[in-house]
C-alpha cells in the first residue's frame, strides 16, 4: 500500500522545514518542525518527535537535511557521536543526555526508562502517560456476492442504522458476476426494505464483507452451528471455548490470527465468551517440498539449457560445457544431473506447487501405493514444524516399512487371532521373551509421549525399532503368547499413522468392529524395568571389555567383579593399580 511504501526504510527521504519551531518542554530546547512524508496521519497524533540516533528513518532524514543527531541511547560502556554514526542504534543500552535519566537501561525489553520519564514529567506538570494503539482502520466491504451481508441500513436522509433482523441472509440472485456495482445491487426486492424500528424505507448495503471477517470468528460459531437465535449460547460457548489446540500454516500468525484475536477479545470485553483469547495452544506446521528437475540437451561434454529455465534464472544461451554449465546454475540453488543418455538441472527443495511443477498428483500415487504410503513419507521425513522433502527414497522406504509389518504378522494372523490381548503378564514370561517384552512397553511409552507432543517422525522411528525387535524374536523362537501381544498392541499403535494397514491387522487379528474403537494400549512400568546391564571394562580409559551384572550392583560389587575378570587380570599382570574409577551402571577403569 502506499502506507507501507511511504514507511520503507529504503525510500528516500524528503520534506520541507516549515521555518517554525516547538519549544521542548523538558529543556527548553527550540525544535524545528518539518514536514515529513515518512510520518503516518494515522498513526498516533500525526506529529512525532523524531530521534534520529536510535530510529533508522529519522536518522535518514536528518542525514538527508543536515540535522543535529542527539544520541539519547547507547551501548555500556561505548561512546557515540552522532556526527560520525552510519546508522542508528536500536538496540538496547543506557540513557544519555536525557538529564535525570541518565544511566538507566532503556531498550524494546525494558521498561524502566519509560515509566521514569512519564513519572518525571507528570510530577513536574510537564506531561503525562498515554496509551497508543497501533491499530488503523481497514475496509473490509467487497463488490461481490460471496461474503456476510453487512448488517446496517441506509435512511432517506443518509443516516445509518443497525439492521436488528439477524442474521441478514443473502438473497437468490440470477447472476454472480459484477458488472461495474455489486451483484446484490440487482436484487432490488432485497435492497429496498424498510427499518423496522422507524418504519421508515430504507436500502441496504450491496457490498459484502470480505470473507476474512467470517474465517475470524468460525470456530466461536462452531460450538452452536444450528443456532438461529444468536450467535451461540452461553452454554456452548463455555463448553467449548477456547479452542485448545489451533493448527495452520504460518502464513496465517499475522492476519487471520490477529483478526481472531481481535473479534474474541471485543466479545470478551462485551462478556460472550469465557476468555479473552481463542486458542489455547497454536503449532504451525512446515510444507512438503520437492526438488524441481527440468530435462536439458546435451553431450558427453556439453549441455544447453532449456529455454523456460534459461530465462527464468537469466542463465547463458548456447551450448555449454558441463563445469561451465554447473557453475552457472549454482548462485540459483541447482545442480546438474545425468550423463549423455540425459541431463537435468535440478532445483533445491521446493514447496510443492502448481506453478514449481513438482507436485505428486494424489489420485495415481495412492492408486500406485495407498494413502498409508503417503502418510508414512510426510510423517516420518522430518518433526512436523519443518519443511521435508518429498523423496523417491523415502516412498521405496515407507513402502518397505509396510510391507515389512504385513511380512511379520499376517503370517501369523490364526496363532495371533487365537490370542486375547492383555491375557498375559510380567509374572508369565519366559526368560527368552524378556527383551521383547520390556521393548514393547517402551514402544508404547515412547509412541506415547511423541504422538501427544506433535514429534510423529520419532513416534514411526520407535515402531520401526519395535519391528525390528520382533523380527529378531522371531528369527530365533516360535510364536508365543509375547509375540501375540506384541502384534495385538502394534496394530493400535499403527493406526494414527497408517489406518488402512491397521484395520486390516486388527480384523486379522481377530478384532470387531474399528481399531479406532479398541482403545489405544498402556505401558507397565515395571515392564521397564532391567534385571541385567552391560557394564565396560577399561584399562588407562581403553575398553578393554564388557561384563553383564545385576542392575542393582553397587560400586564394591563392581569393582571385584572386574578385577576378576580373566582379560583385565591379563592386561594388568603385575602393574600397580593408581586409581579405580566405578560408575555404576555403567563403566569400571583401572588406571595403571
Amino acid at each position: 500500500t502506499k502506507e507501507i511504501d511511504r514507511a520503507s526504510t529504503s525510500r528516500e527521504k524528503t520534506g520541507v522545514f516549515l521555518g517554525a519551531y516547538a519549544t521542548n518542554p523538558v529543556n527548553g530546547a527550540q525544535v524545528p518542525i518539518w514536514i515529513a512524508d515518512y510520518v503516518l496521519m494515522g498513526y498516533g497524533t500525526g506529529a512525532i518527535m523524531a530521534v534520529p540516533a536510535q530510529e533508522q528513518r529519522d536518522f535518514d532524514f536528518a542525514r538527508h537535511f543536515g540535522l543535529e543527531i542527539i544520541v539519547v541511547v547507547q551501548p555500556e560502556g561505548v561512546h557515540l557521536d552522532g556526527s560520525t554514526m552510519t546508522e542508528s542504534m536500536p538496540g538496547d543500552g543506557v540513557m544519555v543526555n536525557s538529564g535525570p535519566l541518565d544511566g538507566l537501561p532503556a531498550g524494546k525489553g525494558d521498561g524502566q526508562s519509560v515509566k521514569a520519564a512519564i513519572t518525571w514529567l507528570t510530577t513536574n506538570g510537564k506531561g503525562k502517560g498515554t496509551i497508543t494503539y497501533r491499530l488503523r482502520d481497514w475496509l473490509i466491504s467487497r463488490q461481490r456476492y460471496w461474503g456476510a451481508p453487512i448488517p446496517m441500513l441506509y435512511l432517506e436522509d443518509g443516516t445509518m442504522v443497525p439492521d436488528p433482523r439477524l442474521p441478514v441472509e443473502l438473497p437468490e440472485v440470477a447472476d454472480y458476476l459484477p458488472k461495474g456495482k455489486s451483484p446484490l445491487a440487482t436484487a432490488t426486492e432485497w435492497v429496498h426494505t424498510t427499518d423496522p424500528v422507524s418504519g421508515k424505507p430504507a436500502r441496504r448495503d450491496t457490498d459484502t464483507m470480505d470473507t476474512f471477517v467470517d474465517s475470524s470468528w468460525y470456530f466461536l460459531r462452531y460450538a452452536d452451528a444450528q443456532n438461529d437465535q444468536e450467535i451461540f449460547s452461553k452454554d456452548a460457548i463455555t463448553r467449548w471455548m477456547p479452542v485448545h489446540q489451533y493448527i495452520g500454516g504460518i502464513e496465517h500468525a499475522i492476519l487471520h490470527l490477529l483478526y481472531s484475536r481481535f473479534i474474541t477479545k471485543v466479545l470478551y470485553d462485551e462478556g460472550l465468551v469465557p476468555e479473552d483469547e481463542p486458542f489455547k495452544a497454536l503449532f504451525t506446521q512446515g510444507m512438503v517440498q520437492r526438488r524441481v528437475r527440468t530435462d536439458l540437451e546435451g553431450t558427453e561434454t556439453h549441455v544447453s539449457f532449456a529455454e523456460d529455465l534459461r530465462r527464468k534464472l537469466d542463465l547463458p544461451a548456447g551450448s555449454l560445457a558441463l563445469d561451465a554449465a554447473r557453475a552457472a546454475l549454482k548462485p540459483h540453488g541447482y545442480t546438474l544431473e545425468g550423463d549423455a543418455r540425459g541431463w537435468q538441472a535440478v532445483s533445491g527443495p521446493v514447496t510443492m506447487s502448481k506453478s514449481a511443477g513438482n507436485g505428486i498428483p494424489v489420485g495415481p500415487f495412492v492408486r500406485q501405493y495407498g494413502s498409508d504410503v503417503a502418510r508414512i513419507v510426510v510423517l516420518f521425513a522430518a518433526p512436523p514444524e519443518n519443511s521435508m522433502e518429498w523423496t523417491d527414497e523415502g516412498v521405496a522406504g515407507a513402502q518397505r516399512f509396510l510391507n515389512r509389518i504385513m511380512a511379520l504378522f499376517m503370517t501369523e494372523s490364526v496363532a495371533i487371532s487365537g490370542y486375547t490381548m492383555g491375557s498375559i503378564s510380567t509374572a508369565d514370561i519366559a526368560p527368552h521373551e524378556k527383551d521383547l517384552w520390556r521393548a514393547l512397553h517402551y514402544a508404547i511409552k515412547k509412541i506415547s509421549a511423541d504422538t501427544d507432543s506433535f514429534r510423529f517422525n520419532t513416534a514411526i522411528a520407535a515402531m520401526m525399532e519395535l519391528l525390528n525387535e520382533v523380527q529378531r524374536y522371531r528369527n530365533e523362537h516360535p510364536v508365543g503368547a509375547v509375540f501375540c501381544e506384541v502384534a495385538h498392541v502394534f496394530a493400535r499403535l499403527l493406526s494414527p499413522f497408517a489406518p488402512h494397514l491397521a484395520e486390516e491387522l486388527y480384523a486379522a487379528f481377530g478384532g470387531t468392529g474399528s481399531v479406532y474403537d479398541a482403545g489405544w494400549p498402556t505401558f507397565d512400568e515395571s515392564a521397564l524395568l532391567v534385571s541385567e546391564i552391560e557394564v565396560v571394562l577399561q584399562v588407562n580409559s581403553k575398553v578393554r571389555g564388557r561384563i553383564l551384572v545385576p542392575a542393582a550392583a553397587d560400586a564394591t560389587q563392581l569393582e571385584a567383579w572386574a578385577r576378576d575378570n580373566a582379560r583385565i587380570q591379563e592386561l594388568i599382570g603385575s602393574a600397580s593399580i593408581k586409581k579405580v574409577v566405578v560408575i555404576p551402571g555403567k563403566l569400571v577403569n583401572f588406571v595403571v
